[in-house]
């Protein structure tokens, strides 16, 4: 007869077979693994918990990805306030596609390129950068609709 477990107990099972493959035994309270397991020894006091966050992305191999988040979080002190509400980043491998509202916008931060790559390169240095890329906003779409047809569509409207 099949045994009804509810999720808790699921997912203690779950960590119990995770922790049991790195060496610690069920029921042991010291996942440190240290071997102290007195209550006022060395090491034993309460971590703050950027401590056990830094840790757990460390342990888990998450800090490339959070350095790459970074650079979005922190874009607006990278390029100033002014610019960062006219523009987005984002990283994509080692490139950094910067979303301007307007073509006037990419034009000019394309002539300040190297600057930015070198600021990037002071503020985020475990974050790899090899070149820049500004795009303007999208042209509207016409191929959409009840009226749209095939072919080239309008080429002299924006002129």
């Amino acid at each position: 007869m099949a045994e009804i477990r509810d999720e808790a107990s699921l997912v203690y099972l779950r960590m119990r077979r995770i922790f049991a493959r790195r060496g610690a035994r069920p029921g042991t309270r010291n996942l440190r693994g240290d071997g102290s397991d007195e209550p006022f020894a060395a090491g034993r006091d309460f971590r703050g918990i950027g401590q056990v966050l830094g840790r757990l992305a460390q342990d888990r191999g998450w800090e490339p990805t959070l350095e790459k988040a970074r650079l979005a979080s922190e874009w607006h002190t990278i390029v100033g306030e002014d610019v960062a509400q006219r523009t987005s980043a984002r990283l994509n491998g080692t490139v950094v596609e910067v979303r301007c509202e307007s073509t006037s916008w990419a034009a000019s931060l394309r002539l300040m390129k190297s600057r930015l790559i070198g600021r990037i390169a002071e503020l985020l240095p475990e974050v790899e950068v090899t070149d820049m890329r500004f795009i303007g906003p999208d042209a509207p779409s016409w191929k959409r609709g009840i009226r749209s047809v095939n072919g080239r569509g309008p080429r002299d409207t924006y002129g």
